[in-house]
Protein backbone atom coordinates (compact mmCIF):
# COMPACT_ATOMS: atom_id res chain seq x y z
CA UNK A 1 0.00 0.00 0.00
CA UNK A 2 2.99 2.29 0.58
CA UNK A 3 4.68 1.65 -2.71
CA UNK A 4 0.90 2.68 -4.09
CA UNK A 5 0.86 5.63 -2.73
CA UNK A 6 4.56 6.36 -3.42
CA UNK A 7 3.95 5.63 -6.89
CA UNK A 8 0.51 7.83 -7.64
CA UNK A 9 2.25 10.47 -5.46
CA UNK A 10 5.80 10.64 -7.42
CA UNK A 11 3.93 10.13 -10.81
CA UNK A 12 1.53 13.56 -9.87
CA UNK A 13 4.61 15.47 -8.96
CA UNK A 14 6.80 14.32 -11.94
CA UNK A 15 3.11 16.02 -14.37
CA UNK A 16 3.32 19.56 -12.13
CA UNK A 17 6.59 20.11 -13.43
CA UNK A 18 5.34 21.02 -16.81
CA UNK A 19 3.49 23.62 -16.28
CA UNK A 20 3.88 25.07 -19.73
CA UNK A 21 2.03 22.47 -21.29
CA UNK A 22 -0.83 22.56 -18.94
CA UNK A 23 -1.38 25.66 -19.45
CA UNK A 24 -1.05 24.95 -23.71
CA UNK A 25 -3.77 22.09 -22.53
CA UNK A 26 -6.29 24.27 -20.68
CA UNK A 27 -6.33 27.26 -23.89
CA UNK A 28 -6.26 24.27 -26.64
CA UNK A 29 -9.29 22.46 -24.90
CA UNK A 30 -10.90 26.25 -24.81
CA UNK A 31 -10.46 26.81 -28.41
CA UNK A 32 -11.87 23.52 -29.06
CA UNK A 33 -14.97 23.89 -26.75
CA UNK A 34 -15.65 27.88 -28.89
CA UNK A 35 -15.49 25.87 -31.70
CA UNK A 36 -17.58 23.06 -31.29
CA UNK A 37 -20.17 25.88 -30.08
CA UNK A 38 -19.43 27.34 -33.11
CA UNK A 39 -20.18 24.75 -35.51
CA UNK A 40 -23.19 23.57 -33.55
CA UNK A 41 -25.14 27.18 -33.78
CA UNK A 42 -23.75 27.64 -37.52
CA UNK A 43 -25.46 24.43 -38.42
CA UNK A 44 -28.55 24.85 -36.58
CA UNK A 45 -28.99 28.24 -38.34
CA UNK A 46 -31.11 30.32 -36.03
CA UNK A 47 -33.39 26.97 -35.43
CA UNK A 48 -34.12 26.31 -31.77
CA UNK A 49 -34.35 22.56 -32.57
CA UNK A 50 -33.95 19.84 -35.17
CA UNK A 51 -35.39 16.18 -35.82
CA UNK A 52 -33.20 13.33 -35.79
CA UNK A 53 -33.67 10.25 -38.08
CA UNK A 54 -34.98 8.46 -34.79
CA UNK A 55 -37.23 10.98 -34.49
CA UNK A 56 -35.23 12.64 -31.28
CA UNK A 57 -35.53 16.22 -30.85
CA UNK A 58 -32.40 18.02 -30.38
CA UNK A 59 -32.07 21.84 -29.41
CA UNK A 60 -29.46 23.96 -29.86
CA UNK A 61 -29.26 23.93 -26.26
CA UNK A 62 -28.73 19.97 -25.50
CA UNK A 63 -25.98 20.48 -28.18
CA UNK A 64 -24.44 23.39 -26.62
CA UNK A 65 -24.40 20.98 -23.50
CA UNK A 66 -23.29 18.35 -25.22
CA UNK A 67 -20.32 19.84 -26.33
CA UNK A 68 -19.07 21.00 -23.27
CA UNK A 69 -20.00 17.84 -21.33
CA UNK A 70 -17.89 16.20 -24.49
CA UNK A 71 -14.86 18.79 -23.83
CA UNK A 72 -15.00 17.82 -19.84
CA UNK A 73 -15.20 14.01 -20.30
CA UNK A 74 -12.61 14.06 -22.72
CA UNK A 75 -10.42 15.70 -19.96
CA UNK A 76 -11.28 12.45 -17.44
CA UNK A 77 -11.17 10.07 -19.83
CA UNK A 78 -8.16 10.39 -21.84
CA UNK A 79 -5.33 8.45 -20.55
CA UNK A 80 -1.52 7.28 -21.53
CA UNK A 81 -1.46 3.76 -20.82
CA UNK A 82 -0.88 2.42 -24.35
CA UNK A 83 2.28 4.88 -24.35
CA UNK A 84 2.92 4.06 -20.83
CA UNK A 85 2.98 0.31 -21.85
CA UNK A 86 4.79 0.54 -25.03
CA UNK A 87 7.44 2.71 -23.90
CA UNK A 88 7.94 0.31 -20.61
CA UNK A 89 8.17 -2.88 -22.96
CA UNK A 90 10.26 -1.26 -26.08
CA UNK A 91 12.91 0.42 -23.67
CA UNK A 92 13.21 -2.88 -21.27
CA UNK A 93 12.25 -1.29 -18.10
CA UNK A 94 9.15 -4.04 -18.04
CA UNK A 95 12.38 -6.59 -16.72
CA UNK A 96 12.21 -3.97 -13.70
CA UNK A 97 8.74 -3.61 -13.28
CA UNK A 98 8.64 -7.46 -13.02
CA UNK A 99 10.36 -7.63 -9.46
CA UNK A 100 8.82 -4.49 -7.69
CA UNK A 101 6.65 -5.51 -5.15
CA UNK A 102 3.59 -5.26 -6.96
CA UNK A 103 2.17 -6.11 -10.28
CA UNK A 104 2.74 -4.41 -13.43
CA UNK A 105 -0.60 -3.97 -13.88
CA UNK A 106 -0.91 -1.75 -10.58
CA UNK A 107 2.35 0.44 -11.70
CA UNK A 108 0.60 1.19 -14.72
CA UNK A 109 -2.96 2.11 -12.59
CA UNK A 110 -1.40 4.12 -10.22
CA UNK A 111 0.29 6.06 -12.85
CA UNK A 112 -2.83 6.81 -14.40
CA UNK A 113 -4.66 7.52 -11.56
CA UNK A 114 -2.26 10.24 -11.05
CA UNK A 115 -2.83 11.46 -14.32
CA UNK A 116 -6.61 11.60 -13.93
CA UNK A 117 -6.50 13.27 -10.40
CA UNK A 118 -3.44 15.88 -12.29
CA UNK A 119 -6.44 16.38 -15.36
CA UNK A 120 -9.32 16.94 -12.87
CA UNK A 121 -7.02 20.01 -10.58
CA UNK A 122 -5.22 21.56 -13.05
CA UNK A 123 -7.12 21.14 -16.74
CA UNK A 124 -11.11 19.92 -15.73
CA UNK A 125 -11.64 22.42 -12.77
CA UNK A 126 -10.22 25.22 -14.94
CA UNK A 127 -12.26 24.07 -17.71
CA UNK A 128 -15.72 24.33 -15.71
CA UNK A 129 -14.97 28.05 -14.96
CA UNK A 130 -14.15 28.90 -18.85
CA UNK A 131 -17.53 27.16 -19.22
CA UNK A 132 -19.34 28.34 -16.60
CA UNK A 133 -17.94 32.33 -18.67
CA UNK A 134 -19.01 30.52 -22.03
CA UNK A 135 -22.33 29.44 -21.85
CA UNK A 136 -23.69 29.49 -17.94
CA UNK A 137 -24.66 27.11 -15.23
CA UNK A 138 -27.64 25.80 -16.90
CA UNK A 139 -25.25 23.44 -18.97
CA UNK A 140 -24.11 21.47 -15.93
CA UNK A 141 -27.92 21.08 -14.44
CA UNK A 142 -27.82 17.01 -14.56
CA UNK A 143 -31.16 15.45 -13.17
CA UNK A 144 -29.82 12.23 -12.94
CA UNK A 145 -26.67 12.95 -11.49
CA UNK A 146 -25.81 9.72 -9.37
CA UNK A 147 -26.74 7.66 -12.90
CA UNK A 148 -24.39 10.12 -14.70
CA UNK A 149 -21.98 9.77 -12.60
CA UNK A 150 -21.89 5.80 -12.59
CA UNK A 151 -21.66 5.54 -16.14
CA UNK A 152 -19.31 8.05 -16.12
CA UNK A 153 -17.36 6.33 -13.77
CA UNK A 154 -18.14 2.75 -15.60
CA UNK A 155 -16.74 4.78 -19.33
CA UNK A 156 -12.86 5.70 -17.64
CA UNK A 157 -12.73 1.79 -16.32
CA UNK A 158 -13.97 0.29 -20.18
CA UNK A 159 -11.75 3.26 -21.60
CA UNK A 160 -8.86 2.26 -19.92
CA UNK A 161 -9.28 -1.45 -20.25
CA UNK A 162 -9.42 -0.78 -24.18
CA UNK A 163 -6.31 1.33 -24.14
CA UNK A 164 -4.52 -1.69 -21.35
CA UNK A 165 -5.85 -4.43 -24.58
CA UNK A 166 -3.84 -2.19 -27.22
CA UNK A 167 -0.88 -1.39 -25.01
CA UNK A 168 -0.15 -5.08 -24.97
CA UNK A 169 -0.05 -5.53 -28.13
CA UNK A 170 3.43 -4.31 -27.71
CA UNK A 171 5.03 -7.60 -26.79
CA UNK A 172 4.12 -8.68 -30.78
CA UNK A 173 4.46 -5.34 -32.62
CA UNK A 174 6.39 -3.17 -30.20
CA UNK A 175 5.61 0.07 -32.22
CA UNK A 176 2.27 0.11 -31.78
CA UNK A 177 1.33 4.02 -32.94
CA UNK A 178 -0.25 2.66 -35.73
CA UNK A 179 -2.77 1.23 -33.92
CA UNK A 180 -3.25 4.08 -31.71
CA UNK A 181 -4.21 6.33 -34.46
CA UNK A 182 -6.79 3.77 -35.94
CA UNK A 183 -8.72 3.74 -32.59
CA UNK A 184 -8.76 7.41 -32.04
CA UNK A 185 -9.91 7.76 -35.57
CA UNK A 186 -12.68 4.97 -34.66
CA UNK A 187 -13.48 6.27 -31.51
CA UNK A 188 -13.97 9.78 -32.23
CA UNK A 189 -16.33 8.64 -34.67
CA UNK A 190 -18.63 5.91 -32.89
CA UNK A 191 -18.24 7.23 -29.40
CA UNK A 192 -19.90 10.42 -29.89
CA UNK A 193 -16.91 12.51 -28.78
CA UNK A 194 -17.28 14.97 -31.53
CA UNK A 195 -20.94 13.84 -33.47
CA UNK A 196 -23.45 12.66 -31.33
CA UNK A 197 -24.80 9.32 -32.08
CA UNK A 198 -27.88 10.65 -33.28
CA UNK A 199 -26.91 12.40 -36.32
CA UNK A 200 -24.97 9.47 -38.12
CA UNK A 201 -26.65 7.45 -40.56
CA UNK A 202 -28.80 5.03 -39.90
CA UNK A 203 -26.57 1.91 -41.38
CA UNK A 204 -23.81 3.54 -39.26
CA UNK A 205 -26.00 3.93 -36.45
CA UNK A 206 -26.37 0.57 -36.14
CA UNK A 207 -22.99 -0.32 -36.00
CA UNK A 208 -21.98 1.88 -33.49
CA UNK A 209 -25.09 0.80 -30.78
CA UNK A 210 -23.87 -2.76 -30.97
CA UNK A 211 -20.05 -1.35 -30.64
CA UNK A 212 -18.50 -0.61 -27.22
CA UNK A 213 -17.44 3.06 -27.93
CA UNK A 214 -20.77 4.52 -27.76
CA UNK A 215 -20.97 3.57 -23.74
CA UNK A 216 -17.27 5.63 -23.64
CA UNK A 217 -19.26 9.39 -24.51
CA UNK A 218 -22.72 8.89 -26.01
CA UNK A 219 -24.32 6.88 -23.13
CA UNK A 220 -23.66 9.23 -20.23
CA UNK A 221 -23.88 12.49 -21.91
CA UNK A 222 -27.35 10.81 -23.68
CA UNK A 223 -27.86 9.89 -19.38
CA UNK A 224 -27.07 14.06 -18.43
CA UNK A 225 -29.32 15.21 -21.11
CA UNK A 226 -32.13 13.16 -20.55
CA UNK A 227 -32.22 11.25 -23.76
CA UNK A 228 -32.64 7.81 -22.97
CA UNK A 229 -35.10 5.55 -22.01
CA UNK A 230 -35.37 3.94 -18.45
CA UNK A 231 -35.03 0.46 -20.09
CA UNK A 232 -32.19 1.80 -22.33
CA UNK A 233 -30.50 3.09 -19.49
CA UNK A 234 -30.23 -0.26 -17.01
CA UNK A 235 -29.10 -2.13 -20.79
CA UNK A 236 -26.61 0.14 -21.57
CA UNK A 237 -25.27 0.33 -17.76
CA UNK A 238 -25.03 -3.70 -17.83
CA UNK A 239 -23.61 -3.88 -21.53
CA UNK A 240 -20.50 -1.13 -20.14
CA UNK A 241 -20.20 -4.00 -17.19
CA UNK A 242 -20.08 -6.68 -20.07
CA UNK A 243 -17.57 -5.01 -22.06
CA UNK A 244 -15.28 -4.05 -19.28
CA UNK A 245 -15.36 -7.90 -18.49
CA UNK A 246 -15.02 -8.89 -21.69
CA UNK A 247 -12.04 -6.47 -22.41
CA UNK A 248 -9.72 -7.41 -18.53
CA UNK A 249 -10.37 -10.83 -19.33
CA UNK A 250 -8.90 -10.44 -22.73
CA UNK A 251 -6.13 -8.49 -20.94
CA UNK A 252 -5.52 -11.13 -18.93
CA UNK A 253 -5.13 -13.68 -21.42
CA UNK A 254 -2.39 -11.51 -23.36
CA UNK A 255 -0.83 -10.65 -20.47
CA UNK A 256 0.34 -14.43 -20.17
CA UNK A 257 1.07 -15.03 -23.63
CA UNK A 258 3.25 -11.37 -23.99
CA UNK A 259 5.05 -13.17 -20.80
CA UNK A 260 6.15 -15.92 -22.74
CA UNK A 261 7.14 -14.10 -25.71
CA UNK A 262 9.00 -11.23 -24.03
CA UNK A 263 12.24 -9.98 -25.40
CA UNK A 264 13.72 -6.91 -23.85
CA UNK A 265 15.33 -4.59 -26.11
CA UNK A 266 18.34 -2.32 -24.95
CA UNK A 267 18.95 -4.59 -22.22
Amino acid sequence: MDFIRYAIKNSFLSKTAYRTNTIVSIISSAFGLLIQIAIWTALYNGRPYVQTGSETTIYISDMVQYAVLSALLTILINNNVISNIEQRIVSGQVSIDFIRPVGFSVQVICSEIANVLFNAVFTFLPMVVISLLLVGAKVFVIQNLFIFLLTLFNSIILFYAINYLIGLLSFWFLTIWPLRQILDGVIKLLSGALIPLWFLPKGIFSVAYFLPFRLIYYFPISVALQKTSVREMLESILLQYFWIAFFVTLCAVLWNRGNKKLTVQGG
